[in-house]
């Protein structure tokens, strides 16, 4: 929730992914199994990569020194 306060409101939509992850996740260990598919695995690992890869262009622009 706290993407777009740090990198900005770009991030907004990419923070609700994020939170709906969660949300399924949660119900997984908590409601019934089944809920989250392959394709919904396949998707968040690669949209994690992405987002690994924008984190580091971030701090390479705006915190050189911590990188």
């Amino acid at each position: 929730m706290s993407l777009p306060e740090i990198l900005g409101p770009d991030w907004k939509s990419n923070a609700d992914y994020l939170n709906a992850c969660r949300i399924k996740r949660n119900t997984l260990e908590y409601d019934y199994a089944g809920c989250v598919t392959s394709r919904d695995i396949e998707e968040l690992l690669e949209f994690l990569k992405d987002f690994k890869r924008e984190v580091q262009n971030w701090f390479e622009a705006e915190h050189p020194d911590l990188v």
